[in-house]
């Protein structure tokens, strides 16, 4: 189940008669396979990553409604979280591929990355003007 949760509520906020929503729930969905990565929400598009079966999910984050459910051709396991600039997502496998997608509710691989011949598993960081990517045996600081 994903559900997108109005601020103020106290106690259980379970919409009556099991309902998509109530009066702190804006919206609820069935979602079904295995997310590991934290969403992401980009220009009002929640985008979601299933670790085993390479599938990116994108929904509308102000209503649920699903724009799209497609598999990212090539990828290799999505445990890390997605990270987001100047429009666009980024989504790094577990074989250190990157894969950018337009952050809109068209599915759009702008590009790939390939960083090294490593696993990564770890989410990224931020620091500064450095984007750090922790492979099994590196740091990289992309600037």
């Amino acid at each position: 189940m994903l559900a997108a949760i109005k601020p103020g509520g106290t106690g259980d906020i379970t919409p009556a008669d099991n309902a998509a929503n109530g009066e702190f729930v804006a919206w609820s969905v069935s979602f079904s396979g295995h997310p590991v990565a934290s969403p992401i929400v980009v220009n009002d598009c929640l985008f979601l990553l299933t670790q085993s079966s390479y599938i990116v999910t994108c929904f509308d984050a102000n209503t649920g409604k699903q724009h799209y459910r497609q598999r990212l051709p090539g990828a290799a396991g999505l445990t890390a979280s997605p990270w987001a600039a100047q429009g666009k997502v980024f989504c790094l496998d577990q074989s250190g591929q990157t894969f950018i997608l337009a952050a809109e509710p068209t599915f759009k691989v702008l590009g790939t990355n390939k960083l090294a011949e490593e696993m990564f598993w770890a989410s990224s960081a931020l620091a500064g003007e450095c984007l750090l990517l922790r492979g099994i045996d590196h740091l990289y600081c992309v600037r």
